[in-house]
């Protein structure tokens, strides 16, 4: 007769947690396609994970402009950094991760401003009073790649920057042109920014 063992054996339990999960082979796909320049694996992952990177940056205490700024380096480090990423699967713990570090040195180097501010004269400089600069730098970086690229492709970018992100449609409606148009040329202006070499500078 056949012994069923109520427990599985190692060699299962392994096989098991090497299984990728559903979700997480369908985050590897959209990275994949990100890459790419898919522009809909972008749209993807941007309602995928962006809600959850304003909650953490909210979590800190910070105000909704700095949760979007909070944002935004974490979308600019993943959009330059994307062909490297090892494990493509794990991207939300990565963009949670990033968002977290963001947030920690808002917080840090807004206190620190506030003390200085209030008790010093001649406020000394160290490592925690430069970033919240740091932070200021690289949105200002990124605004001022954008600005440098050419006027269709500088106004499509500006329009992916706000918040909330506009559809296709609306973006096709609005710069008036077909919705085959935004895909290519967002795919153009991404490559271009990614070889700002003051921007890359900025989020090194």
């Amino acid at each position: 007769m056949m012994t069923i063992h109520p427990y599985p054996d190692a060699v299962q339990c392994r096989r098991a947690r090497r299984r990728p999960p559903a979700e997480a082979g369908e985050v590897e796909r959209l990275m994949v396609d990100a890459a790419a320049h898919d522009d809909n694996a972008w749209s993807a992952l941007v309602r995928r994970f962006g809600p959850g990177m304003r909650r953490v940056a909210e979590s800190h205490g910070l105000n909704h402009g700095d949760a979007e700024d909070v944002e935004q380096i974490a979308w600019l480090g993943l959009f330059v950094h994307i062909g490297r990423v090892r494990e493509p699967a794990r991207v939300g713990a990565w963009l949670h991760t990033t968002a977290k570090r963001e947030s920690i040195r808002t917080i840090v180097a807004t206190r620190r401003e506030r003390f200085l501010d209030d008790d010093f004269d001649t406020p000394s400089v160290d490592a925690d009073a430069h970033a919240r600069v740091e932070a200021d730098e690289r949105t200002t970086a990124l605004a001022e790649a954008v600005d440098s690229l050419p006027a269709h492709q500088r106004e499509l970018m500006q329009l992916f920057l706000r918040e909330p992100q506009p559809s296709y449609a609306d973006i096709a409606a609005e710069l008036d042109v077909p919705l085959g148009y935004i895909g290519p040329t967002r795919a153009r202006s991404l490559a271009n920014l990614r070889r700002d070499e003051s921007l890359l500078a900025a989020i090194a």
